[in-house]
């Protein structure tokens, strides 16, 4: 994700959301190309892990556009393991999607569409 950075000028909560929105794509891709849902929902996690990781510090800052590309991925990988995939799947996530529901009601429920996400799955 940092190679995809580095091509990117603009601050930095403009080039994370642009490396998850590039990352995003990619999935749509795999996506595209295997009908594998429960990679797809690997390769989310994959990607919310990482940011939440090492830049949740950034959330609710006035810079929006990065609230709002987590907020749309996490509630992306919500409806994956809601809707799509075997309910047996659900415990593999549930812990992951939780802390990444707490740090965002916490950093940037200040967003409509964040604070109408829910709690917990």
């Amino acid at each position: 994700m940092i190679a995809l950075m580095s091509s990117y000028s603009g601050n930095l909560y403009r080039q994370i959301a642009s490396s998850v929105g590039k990352a995003i794509k990619h999935v749509n891709y795999y996506k595209e190309l295997t009908k594998d849902k429960k990679g797809e929902a690997d390769l989310l996690n994959i990607i919310l892990k990482e940011v939440f990781d090492d830049y949740s510090q950034h959330l609710g800052t006035c810079f929006t556009v990065f609230d709002s590309k987590l907020a749309s991925t996490v509630n992306r990988l919500i409806n994956l393991v809601n809707k799509k995939l075997h309910e047996d799947y659900k415990i593999e996530y549930e812990d992951d999607i939780n802390r990444y529901l707490g740090i965002l009601h916490e950093k940037s429920n200040h967003l409509d569409f964040v604070y109408s996400m829910p709690d917990k799955i």
